[in-house]
């Protein structure tokens, strides 16, 4: 115990952007109001999940079933040392933070953007020209049509190589792409849905299709292998086994390294040299494998 109390969690790869005023924004959205010249005082206000809250909660969840943790960001702190950047219905922009997305796809960043996107100013009125703070540099295409997505509509979107998947909560149709490459098309509205477009020596890839609000929960949807492709344009390889859960924390005196097997299928464990095993339950040391539901905590000393 004195020894995990000394580490920390080893930081991630992937990171994703929180805006408190997003956040704020969107809880005021879901709150219930009465009707217009309603004396009612004793209106009982029950707590709502947005959907831009929803977006966060699932991208975290496709991207460790991709096989990586996901540490929150917020405007203002140094995202340098991430490959991935990860920005998902972010509307409140201001130049300060407008110039530290550009600065980081400059630098060498791979950006991954979820639609909407930069179209409310800071007094949280909608922007007439999306995305603001002239955005579409950083972006290679601007906003053109939007609707918020509702039951029955075609929400399909078609990779360049035939594959599909579907996205959720907004469609947001992507134009002005003179210099970016589409990479995906919606089947039945007008503009791009992704475009992917060189920025420095980074890359940004804008999606007008939610896809973490598409997504249907499994690993056979195509919002999770829409996550598989960005992590490869941010040349990080996803693990092939979506129930692999693992985290390291390290410190001076060494690492543990915790794996968990969320799943039904037995899998099998590499030891790194000096591991020992210092927890298990549903684990075999013998046969190194790692039965469904299973956990295992790894030492090993610096």
């Amino acid at each position: 115990g004195e020894r995990l109390h000394k580490t920390a969690t080893e930081r991630s790869q992937v990171a994703s952007l929180y805006s408190r005023n997003d956040d704020l924004l969107a809880r005021i959205q879901t709150l219930p109001y009465d009707e217009p010249g309603s004396l009612d005082t004793n209106v009982q206000i029950k707590p709502g999940e947005s959907l831009a809250r929803r977006a966060q909660i699932n991208a975290f969840t496709l991207f460790r079933l991709n096989g990586f943790n996901v540490d929150f960001v917020t405007p203002g702190d140094d995202f340098s040392s991430y490959k991935l950047l990860h920005v998902n219905a972010i509307e409140s922009m201001d130049e300060t933070l407008a110039r530290q997305l550009c600065d980081y796809a400059i630098q060498g960043g791979t950006l991954f953007i979820e639609y909407p996107f930069a179209c409310r100013e800071p007094n949280t009125w909608v922007a007439k020209h999306r995305p603001m703070y002239n955005l579409e540099k950083l972006i290679g295409c601007r906003e053109g049509l939007r609707q918020v997505i509702t039951s029955g509509e075609n929400t399909e979107i078609c990779w360049r190589d035939g594959a599909t998947a579907n996205g959720g909560g907004w469609q947001v149709g992507l134009i002005g792409y003179r210099e970016s490459e589409v990479a995906a098309e919606w089947a039945d509205f007008p503009g791009a849905a992704v475009v992917v477009h060189p920025c420095g020596k980074g890359l940004v890839i804008t999606s007008g299709a939610n896809f973490s609000l598409g997504w249907d929960g499994t690993a056979k949807d195509g919002s999770f292998h829409a996550f598989r492709r960005v992590l490869r344009h941010a040349e990080l390889k996803p693990d092939e086994n979506p129930a692999r859960w693992e985290m390291i924390r390290s410190g001076e005196g060494g690492n543990f390294r915790f794996i968990f097997n969320l799943g039904v299928t037995p899998f099998s464990i590499e030891l790194e040299t000096g591991e020992t095993e210092v927890y298990s339950t549903r684990y075999s040391m013998e046969k190194r494998r790692l039965d469904r539901y299973g956990a295992v905590v790894l030492y090993r000393e610096s």
